[in-house]
């Protein structure tokens, strides 16, 4: 048994480091955001460049999370009611399409010098 992939009775390391990274993305990406918005007028520029970079790479991560994903069994579909199988399916797409939403809907809005 691998314990790189996902098999029927837990995730992969893959899988959790995949998990536990583009959850630390998130928040480090929401706080850059807070700092952002509370920063002085001469730091904004840098910091944006620095939250969009961030964004950048959370959805990187979220697209190569999405494809190891689909290419592995999870461990939740086994043994359970076909209702509770696409119930679970359906909040995971959410999950993943609350990221791609908050990473493309930054203000575009340039910072005045």
């Amino acid at each position: 048994m691998s314990i790189i992939r996902d098999n029927a009775s837990r995730y992969g390391v893959v899988s959790q480091i995949l998990h536990w990274g583009l959850a630390g993305l998130i928040i480090f990406t929401f706080i850059s955001g807070q700092i952002f918005e509370d920063a002085a007028r001469a730091d904004k520029a840098e910091l944006m460049n620095r939250h969009a970079t961030l964004a950048i790479l959370l959805m990187a991560f979220l697209l190569v999370r999405a494809v190891w994903h689909t290419s592995q069994s999870s461990p939740d579909d086994m043994n359970q009611n076909k209702f509770l199988i696409l119930a679970n399916k359906a909040a995971k797409l959410a999950l993943y399409a609350v990221p791609v939403a908050l990473a493309t809907s930054g203000d575009q809005k340039t910072v005045p010098a």
